[in-house]
């Protein structure tokens, strides 16, 4: 009944979404995020992102494949960045919808390899990574570590 009335929730308010920027920003969701969730006492906290993943700023450009070889060859993201990492201690995140469209599998695969380096600097637990769009109902999910 729960899930029926979020997913009733999540239809009705994304209805009227249009697209209305150029560009993708993950790293300004992130910090945005991490601001929502400082305000958060206990609980789980989850953030689901209905995205590419493919960060596209001035800042960080993951659709250039040169960029994401040069970053999965780094030890650290902080070696492979310019950019601080956002704390996301305690955040469970699933990353839905992570199509390759245009993009070669190794693209792909190291973008998720980029993100999942990402997450565990910043100290959230990456629970789903994948091109489904549907999310899994918590028995699906890979049990905590």
């Amino acid at each position: 009944s729960a899930r029926r009335q979020l997913v009733d929730a999540w239809r009705a308010r994304t209805k009227s979404l249009t697209c209305s920027f150029q560009y993708t920003d993950i790293l300004g969701a992130l910090a945005l995020a991490n601001e929502i969730f400082k305000n958060e006492n206990g609980g789980h906290k989850v953030l689901v992102i209905f995205s590419d993943m493919r960060q596209e700023t001035s800042e960080l450009n993951l659709s250039d494949l040169a960029t994401l070889r040069r970053i999965g060859r780094s030890e650290t993201i902080a070696n492979a960045t310019s950019f601080d990492v956002v704390h996301l201690t305690g955040v469970r995140i699933s990353a839905l919808g992570v199509d390759g469209i245009n993009k070669s599998r190794s693209q792909w695969q190291y973008l998720r390899e980029f993100w999942t380096a990402y997450f565990r600097a910043a100290g959230a637990t990456l629970g789903t990574y994948t091109v489904f769009r549907e999310p899994q109902r918590p028995s699906q999910m890979p049990a905590k570590k």
